[in-house]
């Protein structure tokens, strides 16, 4: 029987044997064990998991020898027992189902079976070792009847670390890398607990020589009790060196060992530094400056008051007065004062400015103000000049651009003037889309072909000059009339009020090269926006808000509201640019006396003239002693051109100096009275624009109502009533015009 069993086992093991043997084996580890001792094989992870899943799992686990015994095992794991030192194979077959399919696994693991627990002695060789930073060393350890399992430790990594390279045999080598300096120990170590001697590891710092030094800065300047901290860079980086830092000049500074130099007393000295036992060195040049005293107080007393063209020099005061200093000007409005940069202001313009004072060391400041007036400039009566430039008196409203017609008055023929312009605060030169000044020569009595130079600009004092000449020799015949339009813009924020309008610098040349020179030429700029009212108001002459069209006669009708029985009356009418009285064919003012309110015969004095400032001036009276009764109505008829080159809007009317008499020789004076021309590119009613409000007009302003628009139908012209729509009410207005002249019947 016990034969037939071991006859049984033998086919088992050949079974087994074929079985291995028919597979193609996949190593799959390795493990030590020592003779005499157990460790447990298992699986990888995810081999272990794809059998937990699996069906029908047969698993198999054998060795290539008698070296190791398997102990026990399981589907996934073998413990194994060492028996004799040496090495052994491990082999597992498994077969299985999973997913409805065959499977097998078929590893081997690697055995290393090391001598008994106790092990035998570790030679480590050699037993001591000096290197430098970054170099290495192999060292040998030795035991007798144990492969493998031998490893090396270090008893301070940071100053050398050792890891296994290789084995061989009995024989197992570690390197050894030199990490910092000192000295640490190496032991080789096995599992069954055998250590060896220790191996003395001394670890040096390589010695890399020194090729240069760089000192920075090169140069510096410090201030008595100051430090300053120099820096020697040493190429290459890794160079083994010692530094010397030393003055040619202790009395003025010193130096310390890391290269702090502190100023002892004004004067200069050099500061090197060398590296010890080479010729290598380099310097810093020091100078060192007595001590700033800083200023801890700062005053400054200004003029006040400046005028234009005065100059005055700021002298700030401090304290203490051995103090170091220097001082910054600036000035907040240099259009009004400048200031130099040692402190002398100049008044350049109108109006006030805040000049401050910055002490740099210190950092204090102060400011002075200063306010410039407006210069006082008589009135000049261009009626008694020959030869010069003027602008009338305009008027104008904040908020808008206006055109100042410059005009010239000569008795000789002019080839070339010049001027400089000065304007009011609020008040600037225009500028077109490209940035130019809106400054243009005027064809009224010349032309840019004649007048072949001509230019303009904004000097450093706020003048706007103006300068044209004929370089062909022509020249401006003499008489009275425009020759530059000037286009301004007038700031939202000027209040009603006269402001001074300046020419200075007049000149003028003829043909001959003879000068024409005026000193300065004023003229008033007249701020108006609110039309007047009248309603508080008696024994006044006015003008009430009027519309013409562009490029049209218009006419204005002045009339007098009295309560006194008035015998006569004058005012002064300044019209807008672009507006000027129209002439008959005889040239005189188409100015005429309105017999609504009395005759010719009654008022038997009348007339008008345009003034020197641009003013039309009326003068009416009765010399035989009649009177116009107290009521309100027309007294003056003036007809008006309005210029093709007016843009639509609202455009200021002014009567100025209105006096009115009674039979008893009492006046009755008002300063101004504004009213509005509104501009515009129509005629109320004119819906054809023909220039005529007849039958045509209304016809076309019905068929425009009923939705049959004519064309050409001007629909701003057919609202007459102002309202924004157009219906039987500005039908009727228009028929009211035909009918009776006015848009409401009487």
């Amino acid at each position: 029987m016990k034969q037939y069993v071991q006859t049984i086992t033998i086919i088992l093991i050949c079974l087994v044997g074929l079985c291995v043997n028919a597979h193609a084996s996949a190593k799959a580890g390795e493990a030590t064990v020592a003779v005499g001792s157990t460790t447990t094989i298992s699986l990888a992870t995810t081999y272990q998991t794809t059998l937990r899943k699996a069906t029908s799992v047969s698993a198999s686990w054998s060795t290539s020898n008698s070296n190791v015994s398997i102990t026990s095992r399981t589907n996934t794991s073998c413990t194994i027992k060492g028996v004799t030192a040496g090495t052994a194979q491990v082999n597992y077959y498994c077969s299985y189902y999973i997913d409805g399919y065959y499977r097998t696994m078929d590893f081997y693991y690697t055995v290393t079976i090391s001598g008994s627990s106790s092990g035998s002695s570790i030679t480590l060789t050699p037993s001591s070792i000096s290197l430098y930073e970054g170099e290495t060393y192999q060292v040998t350890a030795y035991q007798p009847g144990y492969v493998g399992g031998v490893y090396f430790t270090t008893s301070n990594s940071s100053v050398a670390s050792v890891s296994t390279s290789s084995n061989s045999g009995y024989y197992t080598y570690g390197t050894v890398t030199a990490n910092s300096v000192g000295t640490t120990y190496i032991y080789a170590k096995s599992a069954a607990g055998a250590t060896s001697s220790a191996c003395t590891v001394t670890v040096k710092t390589k010695t890399i020589s020194p090729t240069s030094i760089l000192v920075l800065p090169g140069s510096k300047s410090i201030e008595e009790g100051e430090y300053a901290s120099l820096t020697a860079t040493v190429s290459p980086s890794n160079a083994t060196y010692s530094l010397t830092w030393s003055s040619n000049n202790t009395s003025v500074a010193t130096v310390s060992s890391s290269g702090r130099v502190y100023g002892k007393s004004p004067g200069t000295a050099r500061i090197t530094a060398k590296i010890d036992g080479y010729s290598l060195s380099d310097y810093c040049d020091i100078t060192v400056t007595a001590k700033q005293i800083v200023a801890t107080s700062l005053s400054a007393e200004g003029p006040g008051t400046l005028n234009i063209g005065d100059t005055y020099q700021l002298s700030p005061v401090y304290a203490p007065n051995n103090a170091t200093v220097s001082f910054q000007y600036t000035s907040d409005n240099s259009d009004v004062v400048g200031v130099s940069s040692s402190g002398l202001l100049t008044a350049v313009g109108a109006g006030s400015a805040t000049v401050t004072v910055t002490e740099t060391v210190s950092k204090l400041n102060t400011t002075v103000s200063v306010n410039v007036p407006t210069p006082e400039v008589p009135d000049i009566d261009i009626s008694d000049l020959d030869n010069v430039i003027y602008i009338g008196n305009v008027n104008g409203s904040a908020g808008r651009s206006m055109t100042l017609s410059v005009k010239m008055k000569n008795t000789v023929a002019i080839q070339g003037f010049g001027f400089d312009l000065y304007l009011p605060d609020g008040v600037t030169v225009a500028k077109d889309e490209d940035g130019f000044n809106r400054v243009t020569l005027s064809t009224e009595r010349t032309t840019e072909k004649k007048t072949n130079y001509f230019d303009s600009n904004l000097m450093s004092d706020g003048a706007l000059r103006v300068l044209a000449s004929s370089t062909g020799g022509y020249t401006i015949d003499g008489t009275d009339g425009e020759i530059v339009q000037v286009v301004v813009s007038l700031d939202d924020n000027l209040e009603e009020g006269d402001y001074p309008i300046i020419l200075k610098n007049i000149a003028l040349t003829d043909g001959e090269a003879n000068g024409y020179e005026t000193e300065i030429v004023k003229s008033v700029l007249t701020i108006v926006d609110k039309d007047t009212d009248l309603s508080e108001l008696e024994n006044v002459v006015y003008i009430e808000k009027t519309e013409g069209r562009i490029g049209s006669q218009h006419t204005l009708s002045v009339k007098m509201k009295n309560t006194a029985e008035i015998q006569g009356f004058g005012f002064d009418l300044y019209l807008p640019n672009g507006v000027t009285v129209a002439k008959d064919e005889d040239g005189f003012n188409l100015v005429s006396l309105s017999t609504e309110r009395t005759t010719e015969k009654k008022t038997n004095y009348f007339d008008s003239n345009i003034m020197a400032d641009g003013a039309l001036r009326v003068l009416a009276s009765s010399t035989g002693g009649y009177t116009i009764s107290g009521t309100d109505g027309e007294i003056v008829k003036i007809v008006v051109n309005i210029s093709e080159n007016m843009e639509e809007g609202d455009y200021p009317i002014i009567l100025r100096e209105i006096a009115l008499s009674d039979n008893n020789s009492q006046g009755y004076e008002t300063a101004y009275v504004k009213s509005t021309l509104t501009i515009s590119s129509y005629t109320p009613g004119d819906v054809d624009g023909n220039g005529k409000i007849n039958v045509v007009d209304f016809t076309a302003i019905a068929n425009h109502i009923l939705g049959k628009t004519p064309a050409g139908f001007i629909e701003k012209a057919a609202d007459v009533s102002g309202d924004g729509k157009i219906n039987v009410v500005d039908l009727t207005a228009v028929a009211n015009i035909i009918l009776y002249g006015n848009t409401s019947a009487e």
